[in-house]
This record gives C-alpha cells, structure tokens and sequence, in this order.
C-alpha cells in the first residue's frame, strides 16, 4: 500500500510540475457549419499529443503532437489535394531540424535547417531528385549561395546532406 501511495504522489509531482494532468480526454473541434477542423488530445485545456487538422474539403491539413500546447516532435503539413505541402521537427512550438518543402508546380524539393523559427545552416534545393542549388544560412540570413555541386563541394569538404 506504502509503494503505491509513494508511487502516486511522485506521479502526481511530475504531473503537476510538467504540465501534464492526470485527466486526458479526446477532443473534436467544429466549425458552426458543423465541419470537423481537428481532433486529439487535452490534458484540462492544453493540446497533448497527436492531434490532426482538416481543410474545409475535409482532407487532412496537418498532422502532429504537442507538448504543453506547443508542437513537438514531427510534423507534416497537407494540400487541400493530399499532398505533402512541408514536413519536419518542432521544438517547444519552434521549427527546428531538418525541414522537407515539396513545391508541386515546380517540381522541387527544398531540405533545410532550422533553429527556433529560423533558418540555420543549409538549405539544398533539387529537381527531379538532383541537387541544383545551394544556400547556407546564419539566423535566418542567407551568407552564400551555389548552383553547381563542384562549386558547393569546393567550398564544403565534408558536406552533411
């Protein structure tokens, strides 16, 4: 009985002391014209865990978790069409890590570096799947640009793709 009391109340300390409550409920939002605009999960009023987001055409518009209200983890971002708009990592509500932007029309793919919201270190720009431009980035300032590989090589020994 002891180690059960004990074992509750340090889970009730780290509850409290974290944000986390013990009540967790599934939860749908809707528009007054009764369209489901997202689901998931709150703890009291706060977003925790995975949610989704819809379109207007009902199509998932993005998906991911959150942690105390803030998105954490991997998201992915959609089309009204079901493709893939954007997809990468968020910490405490904030772009971070590698990102993947599809732009369709064009037929390219950007794979860039984020910290806190903004862009840091390289961003690599490819269509039809072949690198055709790079650019890196200091606090969300481009610093140079190339658009061959030799160039980018030459001035990037050891290139982290």
């Amino acid at each position: 009985m002891k180690k059960h009391l004990i074992i509750y109340i340090a889970l009730m300390i780290f509850s409290v002391g974290y944000g986390y409550s013990m009540e967790k409920s599934y939860k749908r939002l809707y528009a007054q014209n009764g369209r489901l605009e997202a689901e998931g999960w709150v703890s009291g009023t706060m977003k925790m865990g995975y949610w989704k987001f819809y379109h207007e055409n009902g199509t998932v518009s993005q998906k991911g978790a959150f942690k105390n209200n803030k998105r954490e983890g991997y998201w992915f971002f959609f089309r009204g069409n079901s493709q893939i708009m954007k997809e990468g990592h968020y910490k405490e509500g904030k772009a971070s890590g590698w990102w993947v932007f599809h732009d369709d029309i064009l037929g390219q793919t950007e794979k860039c570096q984020f910290i806190k919201d903004q862009k840091q270190g390289y961003s690599f720009y490819y269509r039809n799947k072949k690198l055709f431009r790079a650019e890196k980035y200091e606090s969300g300032e481009k610093m140079n640009e190339w658009t061959n590989l030799a160039s980018f090589i030459a001035d990037n020994p050891n290139p982290r793709f």
